[in-house]
């Protein structure tokens, strides 16, 4: 029988030992939990304790002494903090580390009598005791002791040569919990590999990968990378979940909500989407624009059918991936094509996204005045101010109309006042508009603002989003449209649109948009649609003046007069960050920390209890 010999000096990536284990081994290790590693010798384990990259490292070394092969453990975490264990007298020792790491470790016997390991000798209930591995950590097997001498088998998988042999140790299934100091570790596999030189294995994860590679892989890729910061509103969303007070509201979700405080489903869209479904419709691409017909119809609701723009086909239309993606091709647009300055002038405060999107497109971010905190209403003198200043050729971003986040909307004279100043300035438009209809209620009275540009001569862009005035918001369902000053150039302007959207995302999602499409070209479901549009934007206006009530019913001095007269999803409180967070303390009520609350969550069964709350903490 031939005996193979493997050299543990020869770490190399071509070495021999390399080559052998990684052919043995690994068919047993294949899973995407990856964990675990190799340790060969002394001088190669400490080259292996650099690998950052898995979150816990376990590297082997040993020394023969007599008959006793004595083992020192090596625990490497991923943040690079080192735990050393050594084995003497049938007992771990913490030699360097942290006590605690160590106590929840392991305590076991481990005795593997150097002669033992050759097949022939091997009786496994003699040759390995495990006398009892004690569990302190977690209730889950909490001073759990284990007889493991019947978990043990003798195999030579793969038919590896017969002077190779396995002992094969199955315990139980590992754990790694990252939010706790005590790594609870439970050996998984452990394997001996007889050959001159003993291996010894071992694999944290069930069926964890084994890096063979690790030797000529110093260190992580991405050690230097930061854990980033959480997103404020699915903070809040977290935070609610967690409370048990019954009582409990959530102010702060950005989507609507029924009267019982639950999701709601358009029936016109639910009609749109059988009618869909009993089409039995293919599956193919869309098309790097998206689908033509829901780009039309988009274009005729944000414009007007009668408008210039579609009678003498200015626009270049492209279905986007809801707002957040509309907006970034007309960024990355304005970012490659756009003459002026690459500035971006944007209101203050506004939607959280608008700003890193815009820097993403390189384009450097400024803002004019827009919130007066004083009267929670709109700042008219300071906004003309401040765009009047704004040079000559900037790009200027307006909301077409339920300002988000604070719900001020300028006035019709208002908005007309800011055309001609933006006209005389000479800077370009771009609005964003996505809640066209849930404003008001009247989608043509919410695009009063995009048409009046129009109508006085501005070329502008244009971001739609159909998430809310269609309740489609995991669709991602909207439209990006250029409008230019010919019929040509909006044929040239589509042209690069494609070639920005080509490595972008390719073409866009088609559900979503076969829905909307149906939804605003079919006579019967447009008119159902716009009565549910209208429908959801009067609850919302009857909460706002429900809430306005309330607090004047519970005594409330305070003037709440701009409850009523913001408008849309949202309301600008005027409340300050300390009474933001007595609301969530003592009365479980979730916002964002600005006062901002999402009206849609307001409904006839918690908007007295808000009233009351807000009077609380405000008085």
């Amino acid at each position: 029988m031939k005996t193979t010999h493997l050299d543990p000096n020869q770490t190399g990536r071509k070495s021999p030992l390399i080559n052998r284990v990684r052919g043995i081994l690994h068919p047993f290790f294949r899973s995407e939990e990856g964990l675990i590693f190799f340790f060969f010798n002394p001088s190669l384990h400490y080259r292996l304790l650099k690998f950052q990259e898995a979150k816990l490292i376990v590297l082997v070394s040993w020394r023969q002494r007599k008959r006793f092969i004595h083992f020192i453990i090596h625990i490497s975490q991923g943040s690079g903090t080192r735990h050393t264990f050594g084995f003497d007298n049938g007992r771990f020792k913490m030699v360097s580390g942290e006590e605690e790491f160590a106590q929840n470790f392991l305590e076991s016997s481990f005795h593997i009598p150097h002669k033992s390991l050759a097949p022939k000798e091997m009786e496994v209930h003699k040759t390995i005791s495990l006398n009892s591995i004690i569990l302190q950590h977690d209730k889950l097997l909490e001073s759990s002791q284990l007889d493991l001498s019947s978990h043990l088998n003798i195999s030579s998988p793969m038919g590896v040569d017969s002077s190779v042999s396995f002992l094969y140790l199955d315990l139980l299934a590992a754990r790694f919990a990252e939010d706790t100091k005590a790594v609870h570790l439970i050996l998984r596999y452990v394997m001996a590999l007889t050959t001159k030189t003993p291996i010894l294995g071992f694999n944290v994860l069930k069926y964890a990968p084994i890096a063979l590679n690790a030797s000529s892989r110093q260190t992580s890729w991405w050690s230097h990378v930061e854990m980033g910061p959480p997103d404020a509103i699915l903070g809040i969303t977290d935070a609610y979940k967690k409370d048990t007070n019954p009582k409990k509201v959530n102010l702060g979700v950005g989507a609507y909500r029924d009267d019982k405080g639950k999701p709601y489903v358009l029936p016109s869209v639910r009609a749109a989407e059988n009618k869909l479904i009993s089409q039995a419709l293919d599956k193919e691409y869309a098309g790097i624009i998206g689908l033509a017909d829901f780009c039309n119809a988009a274009a005729k609701l944000a414009f007007s059918e009668n408008s210039v723009v579609i009678k003498e086909k200015l626009n270049a239309t492209v279905q986007g991936i809801s707002g957040t993606g509309s907006l970034y091709i007309g960024g990355a647009f304005l970012g490659a094509f756009f003459q002026g300055n690459k500035e971006i002038y944007m209101p203050t405060p506004t939607w959280g996204n608008h700003i890193p999107l815009f820097k993403r497109c390189g384009l450097t971010v400024k803002q004019y005045r827009y919130y007066d905190p004083k009267t929670c209403g709109f700042d008219f003198n300071g906004a003309l101010q401040d765009i009047a200043k704004i040079p000559e050729h900037s790009v200027i971003l307006l909301h077409a109309c339920a300002h988000n986040p604070t719900g001020v909307d300028p006035k019709p004279e208002q908005w007309k006042e800011m055309s001609n100043v933006i006209k005389s300035r000479k800077l370009f438009p771009f609005f964003d508009m996505a809640y066209q209809g849930f404003a008001s209620g009247d989608c043509d009275r919410d695009a009063q603002a995009v048409r009046m540009f129009i109508e006085d001569g501005h070329r502008l862009a244009l971001a739609q989003s159909f998430a809310k005035n269609m309740g489609l918001y995991g669709e991602r369902v909207g439209a990006f449209t250029m409008v230019a000053d010919s019929n040509d150039e909006a044929a040239r302007v589509m042209s690069q649109l494609k070639i920005l959207i080509r490595p972008t995302y390719s073409n866009p999602p088609i559900h979503g948009a076969r829905i909307a499409s149906l939804v605003l070209n079919d006579p019967q479901l447009n008119k159902q649609w716009l009565q549910e549009v209208k429908g959801m934007a009067d609850r919302i206006i009857s909460m706002r003046t429900r809430l306005r009530d309330g607090l004047k019913k519970e005594g409330s001095s305070r003037n709440w007069q701009h409850i009523t007269d913001q408008i849309g999803m949202f309301c600008y409180t005027g409340m300050t960050q300390d009474q933001v967070e007595r609301l969530t303390k003592e009365f479980s009520i979730y916002l964002t920390k600005d006062g901002r609350i999402s009206v849609a969550g307001v409904s006839s069964g918690n908007v007295d209890y808000l009233a009351h709350a807000m009077h609380h903490v405000t008085k």
